[in-house]
């Protein structure tokens, strides 16, 4: 009886021994699956091709989720970027006043549409336009697009970087330098070029923007190869 009692407490101690190392193994591969997985996103991202695509499929389906909620323009694709400093932007353009971080700008530059989507909500946020005519009905031109400078003259790091993707769209930054003085108010846009005709994609581009062109660069600021010098800020 005795010997039976012994072998009996011998098994369940092997049991849970089993039971626990079993237990541990199941654990460990899990992390092992886990970690793995991760590895492999690391991995992933790490690839400039894989980001693109990652990129790519986040757009196609925030424009999916869109055009559930509106009718889209065909037979152009979009730049979609991401609000990063609404606040700032705000004070700018009246169109990003009901805009928060995270909100997703969908640009339409030869339709001339601009959309804000909010993806946390699934609401269209605001539908504007993109202004491309000047006073005599020139377009502002996509294709050979004005080179512009911006300086740095009170704005925070986080408003330059949103200046810079958002105007990307529709000029070519060449470059982006800290300005003379840190003092600026607002936004100050100067026409570098003498040419006639960019002088004219000077001017809309400055109306779009809401900011009066300036011919003359202020005191103290060195001069500019770009076409436009745009000084931003605080």
């Amino acid at each position: 009886m005795e010997e039976n009692t012994a072998k009996s407490k011998f098994n369940l101690k092997t049991i849970l021994r089993i039971v626990v190392v079993l237990g541990l193994m199941g654990f460990a591969g899990w992390s092992f699956f886990q970690y793995q997985k991760a590895q492999d996103k690391v991995t992933e991202l790490s690839n400039p091709d894989a980001q693109k695509q990652v990129a790519v499929k986040e757009k196609e389906e925030i424009l999916a989720k869109v055009a559930k909620l509106m009718v889209l323009p065909e037979g152009e694709d979009p730049t979609v970027a991401t609000v990063t400093d609404a606040e700032v932007l705000s004070q700018y353009q009246p169109f990003f006043r009901n805009a928060t971080n995270g909100d997703k700008v969908i640009l339409y530059v030869q339709s001339g549409k601009s959309i804000i989507y909010s993806p946390e909500k699934n609401i269209i946020v605001n539908v504007g336009t993109i202004s491309v005519q000047g006073n005599n009905n020139q377009k502002l031109d996509t294709q050979n697009k004005l080179k512009v400078e911006i300086r740095a003259g009170g704005a925070s790091q986080e408003r330059l970087t949103t200046l810079v993707e958002q105007l990307g769209q529709v000029v070519e930054i060449v470059n982006v330098i800290p300005a003379v003085h840190a003092n600026y108010q607002g936004p100050t846009i100067v026409a570098i070029t003498k040419d006639e005709a960019r002088l004219q994609q000077a001017k809309i581009f400055a109306s779009n923007l809401g900011v009066k062109l300036s011919t003359e660069m202020p005191a103290d600021e060195a001069p500019s190869n770009a076409e436009v010098v745009v000084i931003v800020g605080n």
